[in-house]
């Protein structure tokens, strides 16, 4: 599966809000979200677990592109609260297609383990 093209960064960043967004309303199908549905904090969007990448991860989150009155240290909380295993097995894992399910649910602690790694380098700020 090929790799999306990169989106402006202040596009991809207001796209990842709104599809969290639909998420939290409910607006996607309750069922029936895949891996690829799932609006992961990289741009362009992973194909696959293992496009995850730590240092892309970080470069969206923190893009001066967007969020400028937010403190890296307060984006990257955001982020970790979104991904958190217990957080987001609760809210979201049972809503995930069973053939993507496990896909997601190492994607996601992946993630929540990256802005971990991250974060302590921000407290200080």
């Amino acid at each position: 599966q090929q790799q999306a093209s990169p989106l402006d960064p202040f596009e991809a960043w207001n796209e990842y809000e709104r599809r969290w967004e639909a998420i939290g309303n409910g607006d996607l199908n309750e069922s029936n979200l895949t891996f690829a549905s799932i609006p992961w904090p990289m741009n362009p969007q992973p194909a696959s677990v293992q496009d995850l990448n730590a240092e892309r991860i970080k470069s969206f989150i923190l893009s001066p592109a967007h969020s400028q009155n937010k403190s890296h240290k307060h984006l990257l909380r955001e982020q970790l609260l979104r991904f958190h295993p217990d957080r987001f097995e609760t809210r979201l894992l049972e809503r995930v297609r069973e053939s993507d399910r496990a896909a997601v649910k190492e994607g996601a602690n992946m993630v929540a383990r990256y802005l971990n790694d991250a974060l302590p380098l921000y407290n200080s700020l």
